[in-house]
């Protein structure tokens, strides 16, 4: 679904916008202005250029989005544009719900000003009064990042319901342990290897690739994201966890993660903030002393 019905036309150039970026790169873009750069979220592959919000309130949204996603605070800025400064309509579809502008020049310091800082939003924090519709809409189409990669049907193994997928030299793990009941604790687990290539020729999703991956796991790391394939990982992980869910029906479902593995976070994060939009699930957070983070989700 494209989402432009939502937006406002697009006027002639307006000569005031807005950009949104880290609140780290704050002084360097205060000595040295607004450089091109590639697009530094990694979901939207952009060739170099200055990005820019027609109004504030669709700046806030994507700060917003942005600090969920990544876990840094952003900074708003004002910009003047310089009477010369060129911008072009930014039709890629993941900017369909917004006014949208991009300019390849630099724009410089004098021009702009910080307004605004979004920090780091928690699980349960609500989105910028942005049209809902539309946010909920972004929601949807920022959980599809890429296409997801085939993974292996679930099978049971001891209290566990398990599913794996491969990216390159590297096995994608699914762990789902009943805890009690209908309740289980769910992990994913990343192992820099594969079974054999005569296994991998035969039956990569079968009783002999789960075996060797079994014998394997001791090895497993904490980190599953920032591998060269994040967006590929993140959309196969999005499309299990709601297969099992949706073939589980679990009547509750734990996540833990430690802060040091910041991709786990915000993994977590966003997993149960699909389930309780799109899932029919709530849940409650709970912070471990600053060691890492607890959600349970529980059905409504």
């Amino acid at each position: 679904m494209r989402l432009t019905e939502f937006s406002q036309p697009l006027q002639k150039q307006p000569q005031v916008l807005y950009h949104v970026s880290r609140k780290a790169n704050r002084k360097s873009i205060q000595q040295q202005g607004l450089l091109p750069r590639v697009q530094e979220f990694e979901n939207i592959k952009r060739k170099p250029g200055v990005y820019f919000m027609q109004t504030l309130d669709q700046a806030k949204d994507w700060a917003f989005w942005s600090a969920f996603d990544s876990a840094a605070a952003m900074d708003i800025w004002k910009i003047q544009l310089p009477s010369d400064y060129a911008v072009t309509p930014d039709t890629h579809p993941e900017m369909d719900i917004y006014n949208a502008w991009i300019g390849y020049e630099p724009v410089p310091a004098e021009n702009i000003q910080v307004v605004s800082t979004q920090s780091v939003p928690k699980s349960t924090a609500q989105a910028p009064p942005f049209a809902k519709k539309v946010a909920n809409e972004h929601v949807q189409l920022t959980e599809l990042f890429e296409r997801p990669l085939k993974h292996a049907p679930f099978i049971q193994w001891d209290d566990n319901e398990v599913s794996w997928f491969y990216v390159d030299d590297m096995t994608y793990v699914f762990v789902a342990q009943r805890d009690y009941g209908n309740n289980y604790i769910v992990n994913f687990k990343m192992i820099d290897s594969q079974p054999d290539e005569k296994i991998m020729q035969t039956d990569p999703y079968g009783p002999a690739a789960w075996s060797e991956i079994y014998n394997k796991m001791y090895r497993s790391k904490t980190k599953i994201t920032g591998t060269g394939h994040q967006n590929q990982v993140i959309g196969t992980v999005i499309e299990l966890f709601r297969e099992f869910v949706a073939t589980k029906k679990p009547d509750s479902i734990t996540f833990v993660a430690f802060n040091q593995s910041r991709g786990r976070v915000l993994l977590y994060r966003r997993l149960a903030l699909l389930a309780v939009k799109h899932l029919g699930f709530q849940f409650d957070e709970v912070d471990l002393s600053g060691v890492g983070t607890i959600w349970t989700l529980t059905k409504r």
